[in-house]
């Protein structure tokens, strides 16, 4: 689906783009790690989607705990809140995902892996699934509303004369950044003659529009 992973919000907070950008190796790592599903926001083999869904939300708490437990002077995150913070937000963000969890964001069995071979073949499924966002843009709202929001409560602090993320301007900043996102998603597309009727109605879908989302 071509979800924004590890999308960054907003510039100001102490947590900045840069650190955030450096956190993404080990998001590779916990892609190639299958060991636990609920981390991903899917499903263990034999796994009630109840019991995953009460794993994710226990790995999410416990990953915010860490990011808010590692703020240093000023709210500036160490690395371990950083990795923490970067934690919680994957698999927030795969929580969105429709190759993930279902209609009711339920979370789903893996059934794709490197080995046996057998995995392969719903393993690639499940990545084309992904390959862009327009698949579902009601989704990638919620996967930045999701986003935006680990990052507020991570307790970050604020760079002195920069605009800052807070609980009074988040539904602000949530449009701006979903406006821009829709933007530029239609910018670097090749676009058709219906292409403006197209992006208006991906960016008020993403905005929570659900009449937008049948167009």
């Amino acid at each position: 689906m071509g979800h924004p992973r590890m999308v960054v919000v907003c510039s100001s907070r102490k947590a900045t783009p840069g650190k955030m950008w450096a956190t993404r190796p080990r998001q590779y790592s916990m892609d190639a790690d299958q060991s636990n599903q609920n981390r991903h926001a899917m499903a263990n083999q034999g796994q009630s989607s109840e019991a995953a869904l009460g794993g994710m939300w226990d790995y999410v708490r416990d990953q915010m705990n860490t990011a808010t437990q590692n703020s240093g002077s000023g709210g500036a995150l160490n690395s371990t809140g950083l990795d923490a913070l970067g934690d919680a937000i994957h698999t927030l963000e795969d929580y969105t995902s429709p190759m993930h969890t279902d209609h009711a964001f339920m979370p789903m069995v893996w059934s794709g892996g490197y080995w046996p071979p057998s995995g392969w073949g719903p393993g690639l499924v499940h990545v084309l699934g992904e390959d862009s966002p327009d698949r579902d843009w009601s989704r990638i709202g919620f996967a930045v509303r999701l986003t935006m929001a680990a990052y507020l409560q991570s307790g970050a602090g604020c760079e002195s004369g920069k605009r800052c993320l807070t609980a009074d301007n988040f539904e602000y900043e949530f449009q701006r950044n979903m406006t821009n996102y829709v933007s530029n998603f239609y910018a670097t597309h090749n676009a058709g003659k219906n292409s403006h009727i197209e992006e208006d109605a991906a960016r008020l879908c993403a905005l929570g529009n659900p009449a937008a989302c049948d167009h």
